[in-house]
């Protein structure tokens, strides 16, 4: 089928991302996940099997009807129902939070995005299909950047111990009985 190898790429890439959200898990502990983190990696691992399931479609509708129209085309029906669910879901959320400007772009991207996969069930075009499905991927790999952006190295953060903390620690107590402990020997040595 012409693009399999792209989209069996795109595939484990989409794979490889939502795997990424196990090891954001790793460099996080247990309370410091803020609302926005948690709605990120769920955007993040839904994003990457919708686009993983989206990529894998194609081929396995070829080994079905060995046709490269077919399958091509065919395959760009689930992706543009995506779009489509996609900005209804804008449209609701738009609803309930009111208007954002956020919210405007989304909605443009996904509805050409949209259309573009609409006319593919005609045009049947391997490199349209794959610029898409790129373009969905690139959005939990955005997720995932913002998440990983918004990690505080660990010299910032209040609860975790700043690198050298110990040292300053115990100089510190040392300095301090310093003039106590110079006092007793003194004392000992009279």
């Amino acid at each position: 089928m012409t693009g399999q190898p792209l989209f069996l790429t795109i595939a484990g890439l989409s794979l490889s991302v939502a795997g990424f959200a196990g090891l954001m898990t790793a460099f996080r502990r247990e309370g410091s996940w803020t609302a926005t983190d948690v709605w990120r990696l769920r955007g993040i691992v839904r994003l990457s099997f919708i686009a993983m399931f989206l990529a894998l479609t194609p081929p396995a509708i070829f080994l079905v009807v060995p046709a490269d129209a077919v399958a091509l085309g065919a395959g760009s029906l689930p992706v543009a129902a995506v779009y489509a669910l996609e900005a209804l879901g804008i449209l609701r959320e738009r609803g309930r939070a009111g208007p954002a400007r956020w919210m405007v772009g989304y909605f443009a991207m996904d509805a050409v995005l949209g259309v573009a996969m609409l006319a593919n069930v005609v045009l049947a075009s391997a490199g349209l299909l794959a610029i898409v499905l790129l373009i969905r991927l690139s959005h939990p790999v955005g997720l995932f950047t913002e998440t990983i952006r918004s990690f505080e190295p660990s010299a910032t953060r209040t609860d975790a111990p700043r690198p050298g903390a110990e040292v300053q620690t115990l100089l510190t107590t040392a300095a301090a009985r310093a003039p106590e402990a110079a006092r007793q020997e003194q004392e000992t040595s009279v």
